[in-house]
C-alpha cells in the first residue's frame, strides 16, 4: 500500500487518504481473498484518489477480489 514512510509519524498526523491507506493495509495483513470498501474515495483530493485507485487495481491484479460501492462515477 505504499505506506512504509508513515511509520515514524502518530496516526494523528496523518491526513485523511493515508489514514485510508493504513486502514486498507490493515484489513489486507489478514490475507483475505474479498475486500470490501464502502465509499473508499469519498473526501479525497484529485490525487489521492488516483493513488487510492492505483492501488486497489494492483491489489485485484494480485488475485485479492475488490468490491466498491460509491457514488462517484468516476471512481474505478
Amino acid at each position: 500500500m505504499g505506506i512504509e514512510d508513515y511509520r515514524p509519524r502518530s496516526p494523528i498526523y496523518l491526513s485523511g487518504s493515508e489514514k485510508k491507506r493504513v486502514a486498507i493495509a490493515g484489513a489486507l495483513a489478514m490475507n483475505p481473498d474479498v475486500l470490501l470498501l464502502d465509499e473508499p474515495s469519498s473526501s479525497l483530493d484529485d490525487e489521492s484518489r488516483e493513488l487510492l485507485e492505483l492501488s486497489l487495481n494492483q491489489l485485484n491484479k494480485s488475485g485479492v477480489t475488490v468490491v466498491a460501492s460509491t457514488h462517484d462515477l468516476n471512481f474505478s
